[in-house]
């Protein structure tokens, strides 16, 4: 269940997820039910903005003061293992060092 383990992460996210389903449950509701000029609709699919969902969503009264914390530890840890195509800049340049002179060239025969 450690957040710093890979399956770790999953875990922790799948315990988070399930505690906090009617919170969610009553932020997606709301979200439904915005003002469209309130919530930038775009940034809120793509959950870049989850502290400021949060903060919205107790100004709001949709989730009470004492789960705000909860939903937002919840928020980061479903978007952190959804974000599979998310690769620091240090993992990458590891991965390119590991594949030089491994690489290559495939040509296709022509028709």
């Amino acid at each position: 269940m450690d957040p710093e383990d890979s399956l770790g992460r999953v875990l922790n996210a799948y315990k988070l997820a399930n505690e906090t389903v009617g919170m969610r449950g009553r932020l997606h509701e709301a979200i439904r039910n915005r003002d469209e000029d309130e919530l930038d609709g775009i940034a809120l699919l793509m959950g870049h903005e989850r502290k400021e969902l949060v903060d919205w969503a107790c100004a709001e009264g949709v989730v009470k003061a004492d789960e705000c914390d909860k939903l937002l530890e919840a928020l980061e840890a479903l978007y952190d293992v959804i974000r599979v195509d998310a690769f620091d800049e240090d993992g990458l340049k590891a991965l390119s060092r590991c594949a030089k002179g491994k690489r290559k060239v495939v040509e296709r025969a022509s028709e």
